[in-house]
């Protein structure tokens, strides 16, 4: 009888209790970012997110590996970011290993370790030279030493790529160039 009494008693307990939790690991409200694979705005599969200021495109997925598709990988790598993100660990992009493969995986400071992995690398690939070839970071470092922002960093001899600061100079370049097609068409 007193087990009958309890149970209700405690499953209610335990979905507050889960309730409460998965409150808690929600971004604040007006921070919504959702990551997601775009195969329709693009030539290729993209992962995109969205902010509540701006959608961004980070990775276009040209090419396929090993036994996936350039869309599968972009489905993977895209929940793979929203995923890290819904559980606070993406402040950096790094390089890492997994069961002995190559990885880029997030790390939740500079100098951390890998917390998350977002996709696997060939092991022939050097893995600083990918990921700055994937992430196009050539293209925005200079824009980042002209405004003082720390892109990336190198502790160890691993390359940390800061997130927020990344996003905010595509941002930053996407807007200049919807400003160059704006005075060319005017």
């Amino acid at each position: 009888m007193i087990k009958s009494l309890l149970t209700p008693i405690l499953t209610a307990l335990t979905m507050t209790s889960m309730a409460v939790t998965t409150i808690q690991t929600r971004p604040a409200q007006g921070s919504f970012t959702q990551f997601f694979c775009d195969t329709t705005n693009y030539p290729h599969p993209t992962t995109v997110v969205r902010t509540p200021k701006r959608t961004t495109d980070i990775i276009h997925w040209r090419y396929n590996h090993q036994n996936y598709t350039a869309r599968e990988r972009c489905e993977q790598v895209s929940r793979r970011f929203q995923d890290a993100y819904n559980e606070g660990l993406l402040g950096y992009l790094t390089t890492g290993e997994m069961d002995g493969q190559p990885i880029i995986c997030v790390a939740e400071y500079k100098g951390g370790n890998c917390v998350g992995m977002l996709f696997t690398l060939l092991h022939q690939d050097n893995r600083e030279e990918k990921l700055d070839k994937l992430l196009e970071l050539r293209d925005y470092a200079s824009v980042a030493l002209q405004m003082g922002l720390e892109l990336t960093t190198e502790v160890d001899g691993r390359l940390y790529i800061n997130i927020e600061t990344w996003f905010d100079l595509i941002r930053i370049e996407q807007q200049r160039e919807s400003q160059n097609l704006i005075s060319k068409t005017c």
